[in-house]
């Protein structure tokens, strides 16, 4: 049952007429519930768009001097706000969730959890995390990382018999990507193993 999860229910300060629901995606009303418009497609996380993940679990409306309020949510992705709760031309939410112009805010928040981490037998730098609902991630020793697996990232390991090998498993599968031989994931520019 998703509600044993994630669930919450926020009310504008300012106008109890609007309302957020979230489980595992948001839901926005402007008229107390008598219209409901789907307001965060957590599948477009996977396309780019980082304000829009899975698994909510609080949010809270922030009235604004001027204008409509913002509308901050945390779920398994960190936290993200819409400034587009409203639309003002029809004093209704907006008619898709891309239309509500969610922004991931978490610069200097250190909130994943980790279930697994390796380093490169042969490359101290080289070094691969297995993150809860943000997947398998690879660095080469920079502030950079790569997001190399989507999904739970279980665990991570480099192959004992082939350490330019990397393995990343999620939700109990397995996927078996290869450093530089898989331009999809790394490319020879980004990601050089030193082979």
């Amino acid at each position: 049952n998703q509600g044993d999860y994630n669930l919450f229910l926020a009310v504008s300060p300012a106008n109890r007429n609007h309302v957020a629901l979230g489980m595992l995606t948001v839901w926005a009303t402007h008229d107390a519930g008598a219209h409901w418009q789907h307001a965060l497609d957590w599948t477009r996380y996977h396309t780019g768009d980082w304000g829009q993940h899975a698994d909510q679990h609080a949010a809270v409306f922030v009235p604004q001097a001027a204008g409509q309020p913002h509308l901050w949510i945390g779920n398994d992705g960190g936290v993200a706000i819409t400034t587009q709760f409203i639309d003002p031309a029809t004093a209704a939410p907006p008619t898709a969730p891309a239309h509500f112009r969610w922004r991931r805010r978490i610069h200097g928040l250190v909130i994943s959890q980790a279930y697994d981490l390796a380093q490169h037998p042969l490359l101290p730098d080289v070094q691969s995390v297995a993150l809860q609902d943000i997947g398998g991630w690879l660095t080469a020793g920079s502030t950079t990382w790569y997001n190399v697996q989507r999904g739970d990232g279980i665990g991570v390991t480099f192959d004992p018999t082939d350490p330019y090998h990397l393995i990343a498993g999620w939700q109990g599968l397995d996927d078996t990507l290869r450093g530089c031989d898989d331009v999809q994931f790394f490319g020879d520019s980004v990601m050089d193993f030193g082979r």
